[in-house]
């Protein structure tokens, strides 16, 4: 079964799992953790994680979608990495809808990294990229 877990900084985490539900319409079991959203800190942080991976299969693919790279949130999955669990750094939501949309056994390294380099291809200055007439809309 695919788990898909976003993880950030307040409450970004929330906004990305209802956005994903409302775009996917999916059955795929989503989990979202707002960090630091009361006083317990890091340790809190380290507590919720766990628990949560200890309710996890071991058969089942993770992807994790955190929103800084270097940040203590994504810090805190780096022990959970593995052949069937992910994590990505600098979530948007045409990355977490595309790989929503995959099917498990597409969700490997070489399809994620195809994943984020077209996510980072839809981040554009519209100021100067705006769309000609005769484009397609999407």
């Amino acid at each position: 079964m695919k788990r898909y877990v976003f993880a950030t900084h307040h409450s970004m985490a929330t906004g990305l799992r209802d956005t994903m539900e409302f775009l996917t319409k999916t059955e795929d079991a989503l989990y979202d953790i707002s960090a630091y959203m009361n006083a317990a800190g890091d340790e809190d942080l380290a507590s919720v994680v766990a628990d949560l991976f200890a309710g996890f299969d071991p058969e089942n693919t993770v992807v994790i979608m955190t929103d800084l790279m270097s940040g203590s949130v994504n810090q805190k999955f780096f022990p959970y990495i593995g052949e069937k669990v992910f994590l990505l750094s600098g979530v948007n939501v045409p990355l977490a809808m595309q790989l929503m949309l995959a099917d498990e056994d597409e969700l490997t390294c070489d399809y994620i990294e195809e994943c984020v380099e077209e996510a980072r291809s839809q981040l554009l200055l519209l100021n100067t990229n705006l769309p000609q007439e005769g484009d397609e809309d999407e």
